[in-house]
């Protein structure tokens, strides 16, 4: 089987969500794939069993919606969200962090929304070496716990604010989070240190691709949103192979790996560490992939700063749900891309917006009709 990604011509952001309706032959690979003016990537899917489950819940998810007309958010109509995680500038990290202020600024306008963020929260917009780790780990916290307010509970949301745009909003201050990030294990002793370090990074262009659409109970049980059993994490892997494409964490909040990097103890201590409990057909793909040395590096880290903080008094690392990593999908074979330098090159700089997205047998052939969906 086979996971093909059809990219256009287009206007694309990073450090936002970028949201794409589907195209009207969503449903016929073969017409996708034929697409005039596009680049296509292609990843040859593994035959491991979370991968099946993922390729047949992709297929039953995109045509039930399409017999349903059901969707999640009436503003996002059967789409694309797709965010893009690329290597920061100075620039763009100082012009992302007013962006938080002002995000900052414009929930706390509202005197009757259901949650604040403190004003000693806010970002530095002057140095990028003053990253405030603690800052950015306490606003994903608030990102966590707002979001699952305003999807499990009927929350009086003020005028000027709808749910849907209250989750756009909610959704652009995560991905500012993550952005921002990036740049803590770069700063030095001073501005020059940092953006010395900065650029000496590896270039990165991670893609999250999320298939939006809203799915319920049928004769066949449930499907689009599904829960993770303990096997389904038997191939978790921190070893990402060149052209890696992976299972999305889909999840709201920070995993065990991610609380390490952003060193994030006490959200472990107070009971809010978010694994991986479901899965959506829903994928992720990077170009930049850890040799040996940097996983040896991980995983020493990783243990060593389990013991200092005695995190096992709080969680059991080894329970199934633990296990570090994401579960890889496939590998690509249409293009010979080494890192994101190579991405930017061959794809994102000619036709940088998603169109489409569909799955094939190993000859490019439609195979929903073969899976039982009419």
């Amino acid at each position: 089987m086979r996971f093909h990604v059809i990219y256009k011509k287009g206007k694309v952001q990073t450090y936002k969500s970028n949201v794409t309706p589907w195209p009207k032959n969503f449903l016929d690979p073969e017409a996708l794939l034929a697409e005039p003016d596009s680049t296509i990537i292609t990843w040859q899917l593994n035959d491991l069993p979370l991968t099946k489950k993922f390729i047949d819940n992709f297929i039953k998810s995109i045509h039930h919606v399409d017999l349903t007309g059901n969707t999640i958010k009436t503003n996002l109509q059967k789409c694309f969200i797709t965010d893009i995680y690329a290597s920061p500038t100075e620039k763009e990290i100082l012009d992302s962090r007013k962006l938080m202020n002002s995000k900052i600024d414009y929930f706390n306008s509202f005197t009757d929304l259901y949650f604040t963020i403190p004003e000693n929260l806010k970002l530095n917009e002057q140095d990028i070496n003053d990253v405030r780790v603690q800052n950015l780990n306490r606003l994903h916290e608030i990102f966590e716990d707002a979001c699952n307010v305003v999807y499990n509970e009927d929350v009086f949301i003020p005028d000027g604010l709808n749910r849907d745009s209250l989750l756009d909003d909610l959704e652009e201050l995560n991905i500012l989070v993550h952005y921002n990030e990036q740049v803590f294990a770069y700063t030095g002793k001073d501005r020059e240190e940092c953006l010395e370090l900065l650029s000496l990074q590896d270039t990165q262009f991670h893609t999250s691709l999320k298939t939006i659409c809203q799915v319920h109970e049928d004769d066949e049980g449930k499907v689009y949103s599904l829960a993770m059993e303990d096997q389904d994490y038997e191939h978790f892997t921190i070893n990402k192979p060149k052209g890696w494409l992976e299972l999305d964490f889909g999840t709201i909040g920070k995993d065990l790996l991610t609380c390490m990097w952003t060193d994030d103890v006490d959200l472990i201590k107070s009971g809010k560490l978010s694994q991986q409990t479901i899965h959506h057909p829903w994928v992720s793909y990077g170009w930049v992939y850890p040799n040996k040395f940097h996983i040896e590096i991980t995983n020493n880290r990783f243990k060593d700063w389990v013991e200092k903080n005695n995190l096992r008094d709080y969680i059991d690392i080894d329970e199934p749900m633990y296990k570090l990593g994401r579960h890889i999908l496939g590998v690509c074979i249409s293009h010979d891309i080494d890192n994101a330098e190579d991405f930017y090159e061959q794809i994102f700089s000619k036709t940088p917006q998603i169109y489409g997205v569909c799955i094939t047998d190993d000859n490019n052939k439609n195979i929903y009709d073969k899976a039982g969906i009419d």
